[in-house]
């Protein structure tokens, strides 16, 4: 008995995801991934629409809302976030987050079991704990799952370019329709898929703009293109000639 009371106390410290169950239902809220494409929309004027879930350091180049993380090899880093985090129940990210502004959650590869969560990415769990907060239409930003070209390079994370370093890896460079993805692009999209499948007759789900391989409806909203994105930088080009 003492030990089960010990336990409880232990947990007693932590929050929990089951807290945020539809606190924004009915809401429309974002899920940004840390593809390229995020350079072509402006996250502030999305921030007076809706709150923004991202993952892992992008908060370190955009405002966001929650952050989602589970390496513990940013914990450092996201440790400084202001925000609420979410974060997998686990030893090592335990002990290194601050208690008042996390919510854990128990994420496992069967999702009917632990807290429900489908084990993926960042941001395949990102968009699930969108769904669990209760947003309704949830638009997913910068969830590329490929390359995109700029000029004569190819770029894949806005916060780091680690899957184009090493040539191994580049040689596994192949097309899916029109566009170039990577091996573990692929292997997140079917993540993403996966969940979509499973919440699509519950929520409304799409993918801003047309930058993804992602199988799931795009849309494109204007309101929120930079000067970076393509069919801006088109109208410009038009502009200046006339």
């Amino acid at each position: 008995m003492k030990t089960q009371d010990t336990n409880q106390q232990d947990l007693d410290k932590f929050h929990f995801l089951s807290e945020w169950t539809d606190v924004h239902k009915g809401k429309p809220g974002f899920v940004l991934g840390n593809g390229w494409s995020l350079k072509y929309y402006d996250l502030d004027r999305m921030q007076q629409d809706g709150p923004i879930i991202g993952c892992n350091r992008a908060f370190e180049q955009y405002t966001m809302d929650y952050i989602v993380w589970q390496d513990s090899s940013v914990a450092d880093a996201c440790s400084r976030f202001k925000g609420i985090m979410f974060v997998p129940f686990r030893k090592r990210t335990k002990a290194k987050v601050p208690l008042d502004r996390t919510y854990f959650f128990k994420p496992h590869q069967n999702e009917q079991m632990g807290d429900g969560i489908f084990w993926g990415s960042s941001g395949v769990m990102a968009l699930q704990i969108a769904a669990r907060m209760g947003f309704d239409p949830i638009i997913m930003v910068g969830c590329d799952c490929c390359l995109i070209k700029e000029g004569s390079s190819r770029h894949s994370n806005v916060v780091r370019e680690r899957h184009l370093r090493h040539p191994r890896v580049t040689k596994g460079i192949h097309k899916v329709g029109n566009k170039e993805t990577l091996p573990v692009f692929k292997s997140f999209a079917r993540q993403f898929h996966k969940v979509y499948k499973k919440l699509k007759d519950r929520y409304n789900i799409f993918v801003l703009g047309d930058h993804s391989i992602l199988d799931i409806p795009h849309i494109e909203i204007k309101e929120y293109w930079t000067d970076k994105h393509p069919g801006n930088r088109k109208k410009h080009a038009r502009d200046k000639k006339q």
